[in-house]
This record gives C-alpha cells, structure tokens and sequence, in this order.
C-alpha cells in the first residue's frame, strides 16, 4: 500500500509520476522482463536466453539486449568455455540486479491480486452489457456554469 511517506507532496508529484513513468517504460517492453529474470541465475549466452525464454525470436532478443544494454541493466562480456573458443555473453550491470526487489514486489501484488482484478473486470464486463451502464451510453456531464459571464 502506498503510503504518505512514498507520495510526495504536490510539488513533487510531477516529478514522481514522471520518474515512475519511465520506470514502467523501461521494464514495461514486451520481453524484458523474461530476459531479466533469465540473466537474474547468471551470466548467459544469446541461444541459452532464447532457449529458455519461449517464443521469442533470435531478432527480438538481440534487440531486447541492446536496449537493456543502452540503458545500463545489461552488459556484454567475453565468455571463455575454457575450450580456446570464446565467446559474446551476457549478464546484469549492478544496476540490473537492483530491479530484482522491484520485480520481485510486483510479482507479489500479482500473486495476492491478479485474481480479484480478473473477477472485478468480468463482473463490470457483466454490468456493461446492459445498455443503461456501461459508460458510453451515460448522459454527458453537465457543463459548470462561468461565473465571468
């Protein structure tokens, strides 16, 4: 639960809507989170993340990683099998790995969650089939009156 002390005050409220924003933004993409969650056990290499992250493409998660790359949480590093053949890895910056409390809290609220909003949409679903609810069809709000004029 968000308390008073983790919303700021209206002179901060831009900043922090903003901040949270590209938060969002930057885990938000598609196979993101997939590709931190694999990276979260270790350092891996690209067709051991594609492997194990289904149904993504070798094109996509090269993409995925660049954009990870670029933005600091991912980084790329000489992989030697020790076999004399070396090769391109990757693993979580520090500040890759500092996103696994977020993540981890967002998984929770999912868990304790998810269910409720499941069974809140289909019950709203329900109520909007009637003509007379569903917010389309709601009379438009009355215009306030200029007190100017």
């Amino acid at each position: 639960m968000l308390s008073e002390s983790t919303i700021p005050g209206a002179a901060a409220s831009l900043t922090w809507t903003v901040t949270t924003q590209q938060v969002v933004a930057l885990i938000g993409r598609k196979w993101v989170i997939p590709v931190l969650r694999e990276l979260a056990s270790g350092t891996k290499r690209h067709f051991q993340m594609q492997y194990a992250i289904k149904g993504v493409t070798a094109k996509v998660l090269t993409d995925t990683l660049r954009f990870l790359e670029r933005d600091g949480v991912v980084e790329r590093v000489l992989h030697d099998e020790g076999r004399g053949s070396k090769s391109v890895a990757y693993r979580l910056t520090d500040m890759g790995r500092s996103l696994a409390e977020p993540l981890t809290a967002l998984y929770r609220w999912g868990r304790e969650h998810l269910e409720e909003v499941h069974q809140v949409q289909a019950d709203t679903d329900a109520r909007w089939t009637s003509a007379e609810d569903h917010p389309s069809t709601r009379a438009p709000a009355e215009e306030p009156k200029n007190p100017l004029k």
